[in-house]
């Protein structure tokens, strides 16, 4: 939350600049802070997409104060937290090549970053036959479910969501938008729904790019008229943001934080102390020996879960594990795909077949234990089931 937080400042310091004016400046902040992507990229754990929020409008600000090498070291700071915002880093230079006019700079960047992850996607993240970038490929890009009509829909709703809050004037300077140009190309061509959902980390690096581009569409504040123009057209984003905060954002001025059925795993129950202490307390009746084998599920975290030979997401592992640990009552998540019917199906399972049993259950946390014979040898990830038709495999 803090290093999404921390965006504030120099998105603060990029309006304030470009637009010549403090209030223009405290407007800009006030749209990052009510943008539900900003809100949903702070509420979520830790990924390292948060990074380039904050490094990118600090990049953008400083080659707004021509500060290329400044810049350059800004936006190669994310690049060194995951590959695919090394696609982020080429493209900034791009955009260094086109604001500020240096061409070389500017290309010297895009190759470096295509080459960078080029290597860490085919050769530093691969294992014996096959790499990172052709498992990324197969699982989300492969086959024609991006072509589904509705997936298509939430690809829309996706661009409107980014977008929207800004009423779309960020699509006046296009070019500005080149760092976050990879990110939204591939959310786009993705097949798998999380890529186009505000409420995931894929939104994290066009972030910066729509707030910049947005900022550089306003007319500067030094002609004769243009302050009160700037600041009305910012006040009225202001305005319209607030709305789009209330109908999609996670925070309590949000319909979702209000309403289980439209906040989902975004409602104000999840955050209850009762139900983080259930989560707490099941978690202290798991041993802490390593051979142990846990099964957990997305969103469910404890230090006392992790340095496991064997983690697994839920349901995989269920053939081997020893202790289960699910909260029924988060949105859930069953191959990154939600699907509510087929997760309580296979929980409904465990409680009645012959190999586990109820230890702990309280505010919708429960732990199975193993009392049946595990498979012998490590997990097979293959035995789970296979994610419902339709649904990206």
């Amino acid at each position: 939350m803090l290093v999404v937080a921390s965006g504030l400042i120099p998105c603060y310091l990029l309006g304030r600049d470009r637009l010549e004016s403090a209030a223009a400046g405290v407007l800009a902040g006030a749209l990052y802070v009510l943008h539900p992507a900003v809100q949903f990229n702070g509420l979520l754990d830790f990924r390292p997409d948060h990074v380039a929020i904050p490094f990118l409008f600090w990049a953008y600000w400083l080659i707004e104060r021509d500060r290329v090498v400044a810049a350059i070291a800004a936006a190669g700071i994310p690049a060194l937290a995951k590959q695919s915002l090394m696609l982020t880093f080429a493209f900034f230079g791009l955009y260094i090549a086109w604001r500020r006019r240096r061409v070389a700079v500017g290309v010297a960047m895009f190759a470096v970053g295509l080459a960078a992850f080029g290597v860490a996607s085919f050769y530093v993240l691969a294992v014996p036959g096959r790499s990172e970038a052709a498992f990324m490929i197969d699982r989300y890009f492969a086959g024609g479910e991006f072509l589904d009509p509705q997936l298509f829909a939430r690809k829309v709703v996706y661009v409107i969501a980014l977008f929207g809050p800004l009423g779309f004037l960020s699509l006046g300077r296009p070019l500005a938008l080149l760092p976050g140009l990879p990110s939204l190309a591939m959310s786009l061509a993705a097949s798998d729904a999380n890529f186009v959902s505000i409420a995931s980390q894929y939104s994290a690096s066009v972030v910066a790019p729509a707030f910049a581009a947005l900022l550089l569409t306003l007319p500067l504040t030094r002609r004769v008229g243009a302050q009160a123009e700037t600041l009305r057209v910012l006040a009225g984003l202001v305005v319209l943001s607030v709305f789009f905060s209330v109908a999609q954002g996670p925070t309590p001025l949000s319909l979702g934080f209000w309403g289980a059925s439209w906040g989902r795993q975004w409602h104000y129950s999840q955050y209850l102390p009762d139900r983080q202490a259930a989560l707490a307390e099941a978690a202290r009746l798991i041993p802490t020996d390593p051979d142990v084998m846990v099964v957990s599920q997305n969103d469910v975290n404890s230090a006392r879960l992790a340095h496991r030979h064997f983690y697994f997401p839920f349901p995989n592992g269920l053939e081997r594990a020893d202790y289960v640990l699910l909260d029924t009552w988060r949105w859930p998540w069953v191959y990154w795909v939600p699907d509510a019917e087929r997760y309580a199906e296979i929980v409904r399972r465990l409680r009645d077949g012959p190999n586990y049993r109820v230890v702990f259950e309280r505010e919708g946390v429960v732990l199975f234990a193993r009392v049946g014979p595990r498979n012998p040898g490590p997990p097979d990830v293959t035995v789970a089931p296979p994610p419902p038709a339709g649904m990206p495999r």
